[in-house]
């Protein structure tokens, strides 16, 4: 298995490009929680998710008010300000942590919502298409579970603050001002991811 995962932007190592171009991906990108579409050993052959979540934490140990020691992990970046890139099947997509984990979070195009993305792992990505048909996922289920962007043109400078996610004119915003007069009464009337 071929599997990598680093920060898009990291300045000590001098990488500070964070423009994303998927301009050659005909069939476009995914925008959704990744543990829906990585493949996970269970319902595809290929198990890509448990070892990503391995890579994306190190253990450390720390000392406990009472004295004792115990170990926990800690994610080896913060994700909700550096985008991670991943490396699977020669191709590479973006994930990033959420402002306060799982939840439902609304995605723009030009300030207008056009979908809205459900969260169960505490993140989002952005995914070739490509990628999700080497998975053997059908456009049905990837409507079902995230947003597809169809097309080629995709591309432009890539950032997450505080779990707020901006690529060119898209937004998924994650934090505080993520419901603010997008959702006005749906919801009061219970609307549901």
């Amino acid at each position: 298995m071929n599997l990598n995962t680093y920060a898009l932007t990291n300045p000590e190592t001098g990488n500070t490009d964070n423009y994303v171009d998927f301009r050659s991906y005909s069939d476009g990108v995914w925008f959704g929680d990744p543990c829906y579409v990585v493949p996970d050993g269970h319902s595809h052959e290929k198990n890509y998710w448990e070892p990503l979540i391995d890579m994306m934490y190190e253990k450390k140990k720390f000392t406990h008010t009472d004295g004792k020691e115990y170990d926990q992990h800690v994610e080896t970046f913060d994700s909700r300000n550096t985008i991670r890139v991943v490396e699977v099947d020669d191709e590479k997509f973006y994930m990033w942590s959420t402002a306060y984990g799982d939840g439902c979070y609304p995605i723009t195009l030009n300030d207008r919502v056009v979908d809205k993305l459900g969260v169960d792992a505490g993140c989002l990505s952005v995914v070739p298409v490509k990628l999700l048909n080497l998975w053997d996922i059908g456009p049905t289920e990837a409507k079902q579970s995230g947003f597809i962007s169809e097309g080629p043109g995709l591309h432009g400078f890539m950032a997450v603050e505080e779990g707020d996610f901006r690529w060119n004119n898209w937004d998924i915003l994650t934090g505080p001002n993520a419901y603010e007069d997008e959702y006005g009464d749906e919801e009061e009337e219970g609307y549901y991811c």
